[in-house]
């Protein structure tokens, strides 16, 4: 593994793992290196020396008995160390999208004798980048993230010392393997069909993190077309798929007292079922007054009433792709098409569409 290119400690750590699953400091028991050993061995501080066997023993790969480090659980680590290990990064798990992504991977890589370890970032920087250096610090043989889109951790990517790739955005400035679903393709046709329902006034509705993505530049170029700017008032952040859409009911409320079509795009199904239940509230007919539009085509969108207009990929195509991309780059290959984009089709129902 090169691992020249990663921040001295976190690199030291990685290749003491390394030696240590190879047998070359022992077995169970063994006496380990002294502190001041370390520091000649590895040419580093004293103060550094003491972080990283401070950091072994926390991996569980040391003990203190004394004022000597022993080696402890060993033969666990050779055995890991016998099959590749593969780290997913989600942003979150709670969703139908990443779930069935998580086990679309874990499935694919148990069909080719590799492990899959999760680590989740809830959309934090400090915890991607805690994350990543965790996946290198247990010997990884390959990353694959779902990156928080903050420009601050491209050259935390930039650095990884294993190959990765990276699935459903990329990061400014990053050049990267990637899997992505073509979303401002799929925005601009979810304008163009809200326009041909009749909608006149329209609205984005999408994760308070998340105001400037692929799907709102789609859905913004599709509406310019016509003629139509989408202003900033009318894109929509929400905490979360249960938060509150208060601003939003006022607007759709006196565009239905106009008499006046709105179209609302939401930037996944989680987000456009709680926007269909406030409308049913509101007494806001649907899809008549108000189209609601979705993305990722969950199981929820055929579950409502009306049922959702939704866009749809395949995920196990995602995953396929994904794993097919890391594992030519973990061979030693260059991937055919080391950026791949999925086509995404728009299932129309009733919540557009009468």
């Amino acid at each position: 593994m090169d691992l020249t290119h990663y921040p001295k400690q976190e690199r030291i750590v990685a290749e003491l793992r390394q030696e240590i699953a190879e047998g070359r400091h022992g077995n169970d028991g063994s006496p380990f290196m002294t502190t001041r050993f370390l520091m000649e061995y590895k040419n580093i501080s004293l103060k550094t020396a003491h972080r990283i066997l401070g950091q072994l023993c926390t991996d569980g790969l040391l003990i203190v008995r004394g004022k000597r480090y022993y080696l402890q659980q060993t033969g666990k680590l050779h055995q890991a160390r016998t099959k590749q290990r593969i780290g997913l990064l989600l942003t979150r798990l709670d969703t139908p999208y990443f779930s069935n992504l998580a086990a679309n991977l874990e499935e694919i890589c148990r069909s080719r004798g590799a492990e899959l370890t999760i680590a989740i970032s809830n959309y934090d920087k400090d915890l991607e980048r805690s994350k990543l250096d965790s996946f290198i610090r247990n010997g990884v043989s390959g990353i694959i993230a779902c990156p928080w889109a903050d420009t601050e951790n491209g050259n935390v990517y930039r650095k990884l010392p294993v190959p990765y790739v990276l699935v459903g955005g990329t990061l400014p400035g990053l050049e990267s393997d990637a899997v992505l679903v073509d979303n401002h393709t799929a925005g601009k046709a979810t304008a163009e069909h809200l326009l041909q329902t009749g909608c006149r006034e329209f609205f984005y509705v999408c994760p308070e993190k998340l105001k400037n993505d692929q799907r709102l530049a789609g859905f913004r170029s599709g509406l310019a077309e016509a003629g139509i700017i989408l202003s900033s008032e009318r894109i929509i952040p929400l905490k979360d798929e249960n938060s509150s859409m208060q601003e939003l009911m006022i607007f759709l409320e006196c565009a239905a007292r106009r008499k006046v079509k709105t179209g609302v795009f939401c930037y996944h199904d989680l987000f456009a079922a709680n926007v269909i239940r406030h409308c049913h509230e509101a007494k806001i007919a649907i899809p008549d007054t108000c189209a609601v539009a979705g993305f990722d085509n969950l199981p929820v969108a055929s579950a409502i009433w009306p049922p959702l207009t939704s866009t749809a990929y395949s995920i196990r195509g995602i995953a396929s792709a994904t794993a097919e991309i890391l594992f030519e780059r973990i061979a030693g290959n260059i991937p055919e098409q080391p950026v791949r984009y999925l086509e995404p089709e728009l299932i129309i129902r009733e919540s557009t569409s009468i």
